[in-house]
Parts: structure tokens; C-alpha cells; sequence
């Protein structure tokens, strides 16, 4: 795996240099990510950046990763400019809060080292609901309100790993598929009738790459009738 890490490396510094007369022009910018956010489990990104300079990837936080391969380059040619881009891996956040990290193209003269921060989100990335109930602390992240007659809804959601969607409680509000497959999913569920006259609630506990997420799903009762 080393190895073609190595040759991918020399192959795209090779195809994407590109010369200039100017013996004084020096460039680093790092072209992607600048500052978006990622969602708890989502697996890593690809870092993307243009320089003239030799250099070293420099890395602050313990939860994202580079290869080797990729980390150093001490080769490049004078009064080119190369545009080199690297893998990225994130571990899941497991935390329900934000978190941040940082990339640096450290280059041999620090006047021209430039970098990016990384942000990963403590959730995952729920659509459906969208209102948003507390803050990324908070277990309860979406609110979904249903009327007291037999109801149909459905969550909408997108996960980068398997994933469970369960009612932690299960009396009265009923999903119609429990687990699935990485990717965009909606999610149907029955609520029974309530035949109360007083609001209840249940939470949809959400599970994927080891991160829980939580939906709060109340139904109205029949006060007022």
C-alpha cells in the first residue's frame, strides 16, 4: 500500500507542474477544504492545494490523518508550481460536540506556509426533521410534531455507515424499516391514534459508525375537541 501511495504521489506532481520565467515567484494556497463542515461520521475528504515551495503537511488534532506518502515533499523544482492534493481521513466523532483541526503546507521558508481548519460536526446529518430543538450537547437535536388521528410521516436522513433507527420507547410510534445501508435514506413510521387528551412523546434514536442521534417525535392529544 506504501508503495502506491509513492507513485501516485510522484505521478501527480509530475502531470501538474507548471513552470514560470519569474524566479522570485513563490505561492502556497490550499484550495479545499476551506473551513465546511463535516458531519459526525462521515469518513474523510481529500485535501487539495497549490505551491512552489518544498514542504511538509503539518497536522494539529488527533482524530484526522494523512498518509506518509503524502505528508512531505522535498523534490519539487524551483520556479514551478505544483498543484498536489492529499487523502484525509477522519476518525467518527463520537463526542456530540463540535471539533475542530488543523492542516498546514509548513513550507521551508514560513513566509509562505499557509493553512486550513477543519470543522466535524457532532451529529449526523438529519433532513427530515429540520427544526433544530438544543444545542450540539444536547441529545435531543429535531423536533417532529404529529396530529392525534392515525398518522404515516417519514425522517429523512443521510449517514456514511450502516445505520438503526429505532422509538426508544415503541408503544405507540412504529417504524417500517429499523437498519439500512450508507447513504440518503427516508424512513416511514405509523403512529397509533391518540386517544388521550394529553400530548405524548416519544425519540427516535438514530445509530451510525458508533454515533447516536436523536428525533423527538410528540403527537397532540385530543384537548380542545
Amino acid at each position: 500500500m506504501r508503495r502506491f501511495y509513492l507513485q501516485i504521489a510522484c505521478l501527480a506532481t509530475l502531470a501538474l507542474a507548471a513552470c514560470t520565467s519569474d524566479p522570485d515567484f513563490h505561492r502556497s494556497q490550499i484550495l479545499w477544504p476551506q473551513g465546511n463542515p463535516y458531519w459526525a461520521d462521515q469518513p474523510g475528504d481529500t485535501l487539495r492545494y497549490v505551491t512552489t515551495e518544498n514542504h511538509s503537511l503539518a497536522i494539529v488534532g488527533d482524530w484526522l490523518t494523512v498518509p506518509d506518502a503524502f505528508r512531505k515533499h522535498t523534490d519539487l523544482k524551483a520556479n514551478s508550481e505544483y498543484y498536489l492534493w492529499a487523502p484525509v481521513a477522519f476518525t467518527p466523532n463520537t463526542t456530540r460536540r463540535t471539533r475542530y483541526a488543523q492542516i498546514t503546507v509548513a513550507t521551508e521558508d514560513a513566509s509562505y506556509a499557509t493553512s486550513t481548519n477543519i470543522v466535524q460536526l457532532g451529529i449526523l446529518n438529519v433532513m427530515r426533521p429540520a427544526t433544530f430543538v438544543m444545542a450540539y450537547e444536547s441529545y435531543v437535536r429535531y423536533r417532529l410534531v404529529l396530529q392525534d388521528e392515525n398518522v404515516r410521516d417519514s425522517v429523512a436522513f443521510h449517514v456514511h455507515g450502516d445505520w438503526t433507527l429505532r422509538p426508544l420507547q415503541g408503544t405507540w410510534l412504529h417504524t417500517e424499516q429499523s437498519e439500512g445501508k450508507a447513504g440518503a435514506q427516508v424512513v416511514y413510521m405509523n403512529a397509533d391514534r391518540n386517544l388521550t387528551n394529553v400530548e405524548r412523546a416519544d425519540t427516535l434514536l438514530l445509530t451510525s459508525s458508533g454515533i447516536e442521534d436523536t428525533i423527538f417525535v410528540s403527537q397532540a392529544g385530543q384537548t380542545g375537541k
